[in-house]
């Protein structure tokens, strides 16, 4: 009797332990006088979204509408308050003026793999300001311009693979992010890994159907993930779970290509003038000792690559340098379709600049205005990540909120995307609201689909210039429409991390009679 009631008692405390850990923060804004909606117990405010009833794109957005005018709010996710924050002000000093305050994200622990812990994005502090420095060459001006005959190699292959297709009928009707996916897996591959894969060649390769599958992650590891992350589970446990945010298969097949390009190069002597090679060389030497400069960084002194994390970079590049691209280039070639107008005029464009019976030029895609303006409306409409993440690394007085070491920062890109006043009919697909003349007139920090400040997204001219000659290719030899199969309005997957549509993405592409 003694022993059953000591074990009722434990397991009273136990759950009254636990209720309390979960609630200890329930009033935390409140006493703050930071506006919040009420929280639920364990759910917080995101009960929605970790059922994963609403894609992380919509909830970012109505939470930003419903807390609209305030210059932040308070979110409670599970247990954690996070500040969300809405003026594009007190975002530049979060991502710019005061970043030495703010210059971490807020991670969770995976079991180690080598490469989901050493990624630039999971990265703090020293390691990652080291790690930066490292990987900056690669995305210098010079070394983009020599990237160029690389990148348009690809839009070749894709323009004769569609020929080949259409060759009976003048058309087809394709994924057109699967179809993409065969280019950036060409242009990432060649450019900055010296890898000629030739995706067009077998169009269902292993390569691609991994690369399709880069977020495909089973339902019950995302829901645990999420209740790991709100709940604020312990490193020790987190590490011993099968969590992960991305498909592990597509991890495995793209870091074995890494892995052993990198170690042919090395027992051969082989180089190129590429990414995978600075990060090879960066093992080896601090980066001035190598010859390589970059004019965004500093004289500060840079320091050798440990091989895991140059390893992780190579792989994370290579992922992430694909996936996001070709899923924003299907999205632009959407409402494209959708908008043939604007179609016609980015056609007329690339005509100009780019002569008949001549190849592509750097120069040319420089030349490109309104094709780079319809390129960031479709970021605008459909920007990768629906908000950007950061912690609080030092105790700091924001617009006169204390924050406290550990403070999660959330700032609501997909909100501020769809803000009608900064982007009046916030869903009409227009790209002039990216002319000089309209830019100069907003807040730079109301776009922000590859973030800003020093931690910004690092790939992001290259994004944009292996995106403008794929669109330029494309649109030059074939009209792009709707079809029966395509889905509109755009429906968000809920599980996915980066933003993709819930239904295969179909258009008709109709060869043009040079």
């Amino acid at each position: 009797m003694v022993l059953l009631t000591l074990s009722l008692g434990a397991i009273i405390t136990l759950l009254l332990s636990i209720y309390w850990y979960l609630s200890r923060n329930k009033n935390y804004w409140e006493s703050k006088g930071v506006p919040c909606r009420k929280p639920v117990f364990l759910f917080g405010n995101i009960k929605d979204r970790m059922l994963l009833k609403i894609s992380a794109h919509d909830f970012v957005q109505q939470y930003y509408n419903e807390m609209k005018g305030k210059p932040y709010a308070g979110i409670y996710e599970g247990s954690r308050p996070i500040l969300f924050i809405i003026d594009p002000e007190i975002i530049k000093l979060v991502l710019v003026k005061h970043f030495d305050h703010f210059h971490d994200r807020q991670t969770i622990r995976f079991k180690p793999d080598g490469v989901t812990e050493n990624i630039m994005i999971a990265l703090k502090g020293a390691v990652w300001k080291k790690t930066r420095v490292a990987c900056s060459p690669a995305f210098s001006s010079g070394r983009l311009k020599a990237m160029v005959p690389l990148l348009i190699d690809s839009g070749e292959q894709m323009v004769q693979y569609l020929n080949n297709v259409t060759e009976k009928s003048g058309a087809t009707e394709l994924d057109i992010r699967k179809f993409l996916i065969n280019y950036t897996l060409n242009s990432v591959a060649s450019s900055s890994f010296g890898l000629n894969l030739n995706t067009y060649a077998d169009p269902n390769s292993e390569f691609v159907r991994k690369g399709l599958a880069f977020q495909d992650v089973p339902i019950y590891i995302r829901i645990l993930t999420l209740i790991c992350l709100i709940c604020e589970i312990p490193e020790w446990i987190t590490t011993k779970l099968p969590l992960t945010l991305f498909n592990n298969d597509t991890k495995s097949i793209f870091g074995k290509t890494v892995a052993e390009t990198t170690m042919y190069r090395m027992k051969n002597n082989v180089r190129r003038n590429d990414l995978l090679q600075i990060l090879i060389d960066a093992q080896k030497a601090p980066v001035e000792d190598i010859g390589e400069t970059h004019e965004d960084l500093t004289n500060e002194k840079r320091e050798v690559l440990e091989r895991q994390l140059a390893m992780a970079q190579s792989v994370f590049f290579f992922v992430a340098g694909f996936e996001t691209t070709s899923s924003s280039l299907s999205m632009a070639c959407y409402e494209l379709a959708k908008n043939k107008d604007v179609q016609k005029r980015a056609r007329e464009e690339i005509l100009k600049h780019w002569p008949e019976d001549s190849r592509l030029t750097y120069e040319a895609v420089m030349s490109m205005s309104y094709l780079e303006m319809v390129f960031s409306e479709a970021l605008r409409l459909y920007p990768p990540i629906s908000g950007l993440e950061r912690a609080v690394t030092k105790p700091i007085e924001l617009n006169g909120l204390n924050l406290e070491v550990g403070t999660k920062i959330v700032i609501p890109v997909s909100g501020l995307h769809y803000d009608p006043q900064y982007y009046p009919d916030p869903l009409v697909f227009k790209p002039e609201r990216f002319s000089h003349e309209e830019k100069i007139k907003r807040n730079p920090y109301v776009y922000l689909p590859f973030g800003a400040g020093p931690r910004n997204c690092l790939g992001l001219r290259f994004a944009l210039i292996n995106s403008l000659i794929c669109l330029s290719h494309l649109l030059k030899h074939y009209e792009i429409d709707i079809c029966e199969k395509t889905p509109i309005p755009f429906v968000p997957e809920e599980r996915a991390f980066f933003l993709k549509s819930k239904n295969d993405i179909y258009l008709k592409l109709t060869k043009i009679d040079s």
